[in-house]
C-alpha cells in the first residue's frame, strides 16, 4: 500500500504553513538549534532559498493532515552531483508511526533525485550522539564517512558524522 503522502517544492505560498511545521517540531529544533524555532523562521529561511539558488525546500504533505515536514536540501554541495540533506524536520505529532513516515518520505525523495536531478550521490551530518538518527539513516542505506564536522549548537560544539548514499543510474 502505498503511503497518502506527497513530496513537493514549497513557495511564497506556503510559508504560513512552514511556519506552523516548524513551530509543530519543538523536538527537532531544541534537539538541533538549542531552541524553539522563532516566529519568523519560515521566513528567514524561505527568503535564504531564494537568495542562495542552490537550495530547496521540499515539502511533505499527508492527506487530510496537510504539511507534516519537510526536506532542506542543497544541490551540488560540496561538489558537483551531490544532494546534502540540510535537515528532515517532521512534526512532533505525526499521522503515522515516526520511522514508517520518514522512510517513506526518504525513498520518494531518493527517486525524485534519481530520476529528475544530476543527483548521484546524497549527503547528510548527524550528531554523533543521535543514535536513533544513525540507526535510522543506517537502515536507508547510508554509510558513515571518514569525514566529519564540528558545529555550534545552541551554547555548544558538537560533533557531527557525515553519512552519504549513492543513488543509482537512471538508464
Amino acid at each position: 500500500m502505498l503511503p497518502p503522502m506527497t513530496l513537493r517544492q514549497l513557495t511564497a505560498a506556503d510559508l504560513a504553513a512552514l511556519q506552523t511545521l516548524y513551530e509543530a517540531s519543538a523536538g527537532y529544533f531544541l534537539a538541533h538549534r538549542g531552541a524553539p524555532a522563532p516566529p519568523e523562521q519560515a521566513a528567514v529561511t524561505y527568503a535564504d532559498v531564494l537568495e542562495r539558488g542552490d537550495r530547496a525546500l521540499l515539502g511533505i504533505w499527508w492527506q487530510g493532515a496537510g504539511l507534516i515536514g519537510c526536506f532542506d536540501l542543497r544541490f551540488d554541495h560540496p561538489a558537483e552531483g551531490v544532494a546534502w540533506f540540510g535537515a528532515l524536520i517532521l512534526a512532533d505529532d505525526l499521522p503515522g508511526p515516526r520511522e514508517e513516515v520518514a522512510s517513506w518520505a526518504t525513498r520518494i525523495l531518493e527517486e525524485w533525485l534519481r530520476l529528475s536531478t544530476s543527483a548521484r550521490e546524497i549527503r547528510l551530518a548527524l550528531p554523533a550522539q543521535d543514535r536513533a538518527g544513525v540507526r535510522f539513516w543506517a537502515g536507508q542505506g547510508y554509510r558513515v564517512s571518514p569525514e566529519g564536522l564540528r558545529q555550534w549548537v545552541g551554547s555548544s560544539q558538537q560533533r557531527f558524522l557525515i553519512y552519504y548514499k549513492r543513488l543509482a543510474d537512471p538508464s
